[in-house]
């Protein structure tokens, strides 16, 4: 499977930057759904400075609906993706609306490859969280979140 990285061609904003942080303090994953039919890095990018203010993308990588794996900011990067969490999560989102339909197998089986990189990244087994398990609300979708214990079951096969 192929991981582009597209950190420095999305948009960011003109006057803001995230804070960093180093690879030690990140100690899970949160998942996301776009809760969008389409979209792109890029216009997630574009929607979350132009429209948010923030000083970028939010997610830490993209997957989007052909399972096609995004990096979107560096791991270091203390992004916005789940509030309360920013400083020692890794955000991955998904692109699909994943209260109305399911993700693809292919999807899934992204999300779980990026989630061992990430693991040998850190050098840990980090935990997986939906969105949803730190705050209210419908992210990552009831379809997707109902697929993060087998995910989690298939990080620890290894």
């Amino acid at each position: 499977m192929i991981i582009s990285n597209i950190v420095h061609k999305l948009t960011v904003h003109a006057q803001k930057q995230y804070g960093t942080r180093q690879i030690s303090d990140i100690d899970k994953i949160i998942v996301h759904h776009s809760a969008t039919n389409s979209g792109t890095p890029d216009s997630f990018a574009d929607y979350h400075v132009q429209k948010k203010d923030w000083p970028g993308i939010g997610y830490h990588a993209v997957i989007d609906a052909d399972a096609k794996v995004y990096l979107t900011n560096n791991s270091t990067t203390i992004s916005y993706n789940c509030s309360g969490q920013n400083a020692t999560s890794i955000g991955i989102c998904l692109i699909g609306n994943f209260e109305k339909s399911e993700p693809t197998t292919e999807q899934i089986n992204a999300l779980i490859h990026i989630i061992k990189f990430y693991n040998e990244l850190t050098e840990k087994t980090l935990p997986i969280y939906g969105h949803c398990d730190f705050r209210k609300t419908s992210c990552c979708g009831r379809n997707l979140y109902a697929q993060l214990k087998q995910v989690r079951k298939q990080i620890e096969e290894k």
